[in-house]
């Protein structure tokens, strides 16, 4: 059933790296640095977190005054008249030129609005709000990449036993034959011996592939060249201790996935105040300076300067019950954030309860596997004496060496299990803060 589970584990394609002399060694400090560069994921959080703060920048613009700027020519192909009745007749009295020239400059300047001061708060609850989300982004990818990095030590560990498998049963098989040729052992023990041998090949030849496809998506996950050897480094000898529990209200506190939806909370709010606005008026003020001049010639003639100021009130009156429309909804979207964060509360409790039984299920099965690795190593090693004297079968060596290589294989899956519960520990109490991309040895 063991023997089942790891390949289970093997086929999710997160194992692989063969081991080489001459590979560089790789620490998983070393390694989380080059995901942090390297991640297009984290790289894609953080433009997002630069995209919130041009949205800042951008609702803050509304409150600031605006200037624009115009210039005109116009040329007049046909003559324009007034008449005038002067009492003697009317007059006819030419009010155009051929050549119209204007400009202007314009200062705006909003003087109340509701809807640019909901903007601006909007506008920095959502920088916060990303803030949270890169940070949970940040801890989802750190806490892959330590498991990833220990699921291949597995893989490596994994192909050892194997292959040691395997030289020790090609090692028996030599043994065996010498005493065939010299007649002390009986072919059907030869037969034996080999059939044995020859059934650890292809178990290490997967072992060897699963590991080199660890390589690959350990590699790739931190922007490597896939031709570069590594190995990891380090070992599942040793393991943390058990974690100490945090009050609840500190987890929440520390948790950027929650604070998101927090201060998603209040984006909502505002955004319920934002379409209410459109209830209120508005008010803006205006000033303007005005140049024109006219000519039949190519000559600024007959100027004008003006100077105009004032101001504008908006107020709306009725839109067929659109504004009530939209209050409604932003209502809605607020109450289902405000669900969705009594959820997540529920959530996190549940993931705590849950990440505690698993390192209190690994740590027993480590001590409770860890005497059952010397018990079966030892039992492997009597029996290889006395299939050697002849006092046991071979199919009995090879059940002692499956025992034992299963208690190895056993042990070590019990080590990951619990690195990989101390992991998600780490990060569903937030213990993981979340740095910049870029910079970062």
């Amino acid at each position: 059933m063991l023997k089942q589970t790891i390949v289970l584990l093997f086929l999710t394609g997160v194992f692989g790296m063969s081991a080489s002399v001459s590979a560089d060694m790789l620490s998983l400090d070393d390694y989380l640095a080059l995901v942090k560069r390297h991640s297009r994921e984290l790289k894609m959080a953080a433009r997002d977190v630069e995209t919130a703060q041009a949205q800042k920048r951008e609702a803050i613009s509304g409150a600031l005054p605006h200037i624009n700027a115009a210039a005109g020519y116009t040329r007049n192909l046909s003559e324009t008249y007034m008449y005038v009745d002067l009492g003697e007749g009317t007059q006819q009295l030419r009010v155009n030129h051929d050549n119209d020239y204007q400009a202007q400059v314009a200062l705006t300047q909003t003087l109340f609005s509701l809807n640019v001061k909901n903007a601006i708060t909007a506008a920095d609850q959502f920088q916060k709000l990303t803030d949270f989300v890169y940070g949970a982004s940040y801890q989802e990818i750190i806490t892959a990449s330590k498991k990833l990095f220990y699921q291949t030590i597995l893989a490596r560990t994994v192909w050892r036993v194997t292959d040691s498998s395997e030289q020790n049963a090609h090692e028996n098989y030599l043994n065996v034959k010498a005493g065939f040729d010299n007649g002390l052992v009986s072919e059907f023990a030869l037969l034996q011996a080999e059939v044995n041998w020859r059934d650890m090949i292809p178990q290490t030849i997967r072992a060897q592939r699963d590991l080199e496809l660890a390589l690959v998506n350990l590699k790739s996950l931190a922007g490597m060249n896939l031709d570069r050897d590594i190995e990891p480094e380090g070992d599942l000898a040793t393991i943390p201790g058990q974690p100490v529990t945090r009050p609840f209200d500190s987890v929440l506190g520390a948790r950027p996935d929650y604070n998101a939806l927090l201060w998603e909370e209040k984006l909502r709010s505002t955004n319920v105040a934002a379409e209410r606005a459109a209830y209120y008026p508005s008010l803006q003020g205006r000033l303007a300076y005005g140049y024109s001049a006219s000519s039949n010639e190519w000559s600024l003639d007959n100027e004008n300067n003006s100077w105009t100021a004032g101001v504008s009130l908006s107020i709306p009156i009725f839109n067929g019950g659109a504004t009530r429309a939209k209050v409604a909804q932003a209502l809605i979207d607020r109450d289902k954030t405000r669900l969705q964060i009594d959820q997540t509360r529920d959530d996190i409790q549940k993931e705590m309860t849950s990440i505690r039984l698993r390192l209190a299920e690994s740590s027993r099965r480590i001590e409770s596997v860890r005497a059952t690795v010397a018990t079966a190593a030892k039992a492997y090693s009597i029996a290889q004496s006395s299939a050697v004297s002849g006092l046991a079968t071979q199919l009995e060596l090879k059940n002692a060496r499956l025992a034992s290589d299963q208690a190895q294989l056993a042990y070590h899956a019990a080590v990951y299990d619990y690195l990989a519960a101390w992991f998600d520990w780490e990060k569903a109490t937030g213990q993981l803060t979340a740095s910049t991309v870029e910079g970062e040895d």
